[in-house]
C-alpha cells in the first residue's frame, strides 16, 4: 500500500496526472481512505478542477483530510486558489477556530488571516466590466506595468503578474496615500527568493483598471522591497477570477471579458492560435516546455519575470559546460535572489515552435512544508510573451496563445 501511496506522489508531483488517475482508483479500490482522499484533493488543484474539489469537500472522505491541520490547509487553500476566497471561507474558520492547535502555529495564523479577510467589506466583491474591459500596459524594466487607480485617487503602477498567486498592495504606497493597513491578523509567505513577506488583509472600496471596475477589493498588504516602486502586485489569474481575461502583449493591452471565454472574439478575429494546457500548483499556473530539446518539464508562466530561468538540474541537462560561480541579486517582492550566468538555449512550449532564449539559472525555493509539490524545471518570462497574445478562459485550465 506503502508503495501504491509513493508511485501516486512522485506522478503527481511530477504532472503526470492521467497515470495518477489509474494509481488513485487502485488505491480507492484497496480501502485507502485518507491516501486516495489526499491524491484526490492534489488532483483536483493540479487541474484546476472546482467541480472535483466541490464533491470531495462534501464527502465524508474530506473528513479523513480535516483532521490533520496541514491537509485542511491545502484542501481551505485548494479552494481559495480554485474557486476564490468566499468558497473557501467555510473551512479557514473552521481551522481558525480549532482550538486543538496553538494561536502561534503558522498554520492557525493563515486560516485566521485569510478568514478575516473573507469577513471584510460590508458586500461582496464584484466586477464591474463592459463587454469588453481594456486598460492599457507598458513592458518597463522587464516587467509588464499597468496603472490602477483605489478609492478615486491618483493612479499609480502595479505589476501585472501572473506568477503571482495573489495580489499584494505596497504598505509603503498604502502610508502615503492614507489607505488604513492592519497589524494583524498576519500571515507569512516567501517570494521567488525566500524571503518572509508578512501579509494582512485589507479591503479597497474600489479599484479602477481602464473601464473595469472592482468593488470591495479583497487584497493583501506587504511590505515590498524599495527596489520595486510600484503600489503593489496585481495577480490577474486572481483578480478576474470568473472572467475570460487576455494579456495582448502585441498590442500591450489588457483586456477582460464579461463572457465566460475570449474563444469566440479570438476566433472571429481570424487569429490563429493554439491551445495549451495548465497544470497548477499553490496558486500558480505551468506549462509543460523542454530546453534545448532536452530537459521537459513544468515551467510557470511568469509575466512578473524579466526573463526565462532555468534550475541548475536542468543546466547540467543541457549544457555541460556552465558553471555557478557568476551571480547578482536580483530584485524580488520582498528583497533579492540570486540569479546565475546561463547561456542561449532554445525554449519550446508544448506544441509551439522553437524560440531561441537567454537562460538565467536560478535555485527554485520550495515551501519544506508543501505536500506533492510540482517539480518546477523554470521560469517562462516577459520575453518568451513579447509581441503574443495569451487568453485565459474563466475555468483557468488551458491558455490559447499566438505565435510570436
Amino acid at each position: 500500500m506503502a508503495s501504491l501511496f509513493a508511485r501516486l506522489q512522485a506522478e503527481l508531483s511530477a504532472g503526470r496526472l492521467d497515470e495518477a488517475e489509474g494509481i488513485l482508483a487502485a488505491l480507492e479500490e484497496s480501502g485507502a481512505d485518507r491516501d486516495a482522499a489526499l491524491g484526490r484533493l492534489v488532483l483536483a488543484i493540479r487541474r484546476h478542477d472546482g467541480v472535483a474539489l466541490q464533491r470531495l469537500a462534501s464527502s465524508g472522505k474530506a473528513d479523513l483530510l480535516r483532521r490533520d491541520p496541514k491537509l485542511h490547509l491545502l484542501l481551505a487553500r485548494a479552494f481559495q486558489h480554485t474557486l476564490g476566497l468566499a468558497a473557501a471561507a467555510p473551512e479557514l474558520e473552521s481551522l481558525c477556530a480549532n482550538r486543538a492547535i496553538s494561536s502561534r502555529n503558522r498554520i492557525r495564523q493563515e486560516a485566521c488571516a485569510l478568514a478575516h479577510l473573507a469577513r471584510l467589506g460590508q458586500s461582496p466583491q464584484k466586477l464591474e466590466i463592459p463587454p469588453v474591459a481594456e486598460a492599457p500596459f507598458e513592458i518597463k524594466q522587464g516587467l509588464a506595468i499597468i496603472q490602477a487607480s483605489l478609492n478615486h485617487l491618483k493612479p499609480q503602477y502595479f505589476i501585472l503578474d501572473t506568477g503571482a498567486p495573489g495580489s499584494i498592495l505596497n504598505r509603503s504606497y498604502c502610508e502615503r496615500a492614507g489607505i488604513s493597513c492592519l497589524e494583524k491578523p498576519a500571515r507569512i509567505a516567501r517570494d521567488a527568493g525566500g524571503n518572509p513577506l508578512a501579509l494582512t488583509p485589507i479591503c479597497i472600496e474600489r479599484l479602477q483598471l481602464g473601464s473595469l471596475t472592482i468593488r470591495n477589493w479583497r487584497v493583501e498588504a506587504a511590505t515590498l522591497s524599495a527596489n520595486l516602486k510600484v503600489a503593489g502586485i496585481l495577480s490577474p489569474l486572481d483578480a478576474f477570477r470568473g472572467y475570460g481575461f487576455e494579456l495582448d502583449f502585441k498590442n500591450r493591452a489588457l483586456r477582460v471579458y464579461s463572457t465566460a471565454t475570449p474563444l469566440a472574439e479570438v476566433t472571429e478575429s481570424g487569429t490563429p492560435f493554439q491551445v495549451i494546457d495548465l497544470v497548477w500548483d499553490g496558486g500558480k499556473c505551468f506549462v509543460r516546455g523542454s530546453v534545448n530539446r532536452r530537459a521537459r518539464g513544468w515551467f510557470l508562466l511568469d509575466s512578473g519575470s524579466a526573463g526565462s530561468l532555468i534550475t541548475p538540474e536542468v543546466a547540467r541537462t543541457v549544457q555541460k559546460n556552465f558553471s555557478l560561480e557568476q551571480s547578482l541579486r536580483s530584485p524580488v517582492a520582498a528583497g533579492r535572489m540570486e540569479v546565475f550566468q546561463g547561456f542561449t538555449g532554445t525554449l519550446a512550449i508544448e506544441g509551439d515552435d522553437e524560440m531561441q532564449t537567454d537562460f538565467a539559472i536560478v535555485r527554485m525555493r520550495q515551501d519544506p512544508d508543501a505536500i506533492m509539490p510540482l517539480k518546477q524545471h523554470g521560469v517562462i518570462g516577459i520575453p518568451w510573451m513579447e509581441e503574443r497574445r495569451l487568453f485565459f478562459p474563466s475555468d483557468r485550465r488551458r491558455v490559447y496563445i499566438t505565435k510570436s
